[in-house]
């Protein structure tokens, strides 16, 4: 079942949101920052799913960024999420996004994940993209929790 986002933003599960960007199913997440990965890198992943690739900052220049086509970035969101037990957050495109040639990709948060929500966008067009502009849909979820997360992408105090 999907949860009703006013309640969990009520209950600070989304943390520096607005209330404008609560949506019928879910909440509008915003672009916070934005890092290029290295199309010269080599990701070699083992068995704990542990790997570090080559990044590099985007400084954005007046709050825009300029995202060229056909490269892969990383995208950080201004909101922070709090995911309760028993609950896992699902991040999906908006749909302008997806008419635009733009994918973006996040992906299942499970239950204890404290932190930004990060995603990876692939634009196959040149984009200018304001800090702030919503860029993808969080839909909460109820789900029967074998554990709490408590992994490397943790935040402290979400």
């Amino acid at each position: 079942m999907i949860l009703n986002p006013k309640k969990l933003y009520d209950q600070k599960v989304i943390t520096n949101g607005e209330e404008k960007y609560i949506t019928p199913n879910g909440y509008d997440l915003r672009l916070a920052t934005v890092t290029q990965v290295s199309s010269n890198s080599t990701l070699r992943l083992n068995d704990d799913y542990k790997g570090m690739i080559e990044t590099k900052r985007v400084e954005s220049e007046n709050g825009i960024y300029f995202l060229a086509s056909g490269k892969v970035y990383e995208i950080e969101t201004i909101e922070k999420v709090n995911i309760p037990q028993n609950t896992v957050g699902m991040i999906f495109s908006r749909s302008t996004f997806n008419r635009s040639g733009i994918i973006i990709r996040g992906t299942l948060f499970d239950s204890g994940f404290k932190g930004r929500p990060s995603l990876t966008i692939y634009p196959f067009i040149n984009l200018e993209i304001e800090v702030g502009t919503p860029i993808a849909q969080i839909v909460f979820i109820e789900a029967e929790a074998n554990e709490l997360y408590n992994g490397q992408y943790q935040e402290e105090n979400g």
